[in-house]
């Protein structure tokens, strides 16, 4: 019976921390959520950490610390709050953070739920720089021919494209304008390239042709 009675205390203890708020402090960042949400997703870093199964101390004012870069962490947060799929990125996110977030994603184990595109995303882009740095037709074709094998789904999640523009999927095609290649929105007449000042531009054909700043 003592075994009996220490094994419903233990579930009650389990209980109890399932069903009360976490806090974390990530960095120095302090966050406040609850279990349910960041064990809602199964086989990742949350998950195993608060099984039950590992004896977890709290710092004086109760938070769990994480030794990791937590100025992206509210992202990572939203995910899980968010896991069932409505989850997006916003359009401001830069690329340097959106490299920084995907180190951190990998190491809670949700890369390939959050940013399931990006390492693919990687491997084109510096397969395509590097393919347009050398400036010859003969170095982007096969170059573009390898990145089409990739996935890439530009969309929700690419910085500079505005609000009008998020929901279109782009494909790359093996035009290239001011040195860079062509991008062609799926089922629509837009497509996206760089201009003249480097700067990424969404327009009609003709000014794509040309090259030009009006986007």
């Amino acid at each position: 019976r003592a075994a009996l009675e220490e094994e419903k205390a233990a579930m009650e203890k389990v209980h109890t921390f399932q069903t009360s708020k976490i806090l974390l402090n990530v960095g120095g960042h302090r966050f406040e959520t609850s279990l349910q949400t960041l064990t809602s997703v199964p086989d990742t870093c949350f998950a195993s950490m608060f099984s039950g199964r590992f004896e977890l101390t709290p710092d004086a004012e109760g938070a769990y610390f994480l030794d990791r870069d937590g100025r992206n962490f509210h992202y990572i947060l939203n995910f899980l709050r968010d896991s069932a799929g409505s989850f997006k990125l916003s359009s401001d996110v830069t690329e340097e953070q959106r490299d920084e977030l995907a180190v951190e994603v990998e190491f809670y184990g949700l890369l390939d739920r959050m940013m399931p595109y990006h390492v693919q995303e990687r491997i084109g882009r510096a397969l395509l720089q590097r393919a347009c740095r050398a400036g010859t037709r003969h170095k982007l074709q096969p170059a573009v021919a390898q990145a089409r094998a990739l996935v890439f789904e530009i969309g929700s999640t690419t910085p500079f494209l505005t609000d009008e523009f998020q929901d279109l999927q782009f494909v790359i095609t093996d035009r290239v304008v001011n040195g860079s290649p062509m991008w062609a929105a799926v089922g629509g007449e837009l497509f996206m390239y760089r201009d003249t000042f480097g700067q990424m531009m969404v327009s009609n054909e003709s000014d794509c042709v040309e090259g030009g700043t009006m986007g």
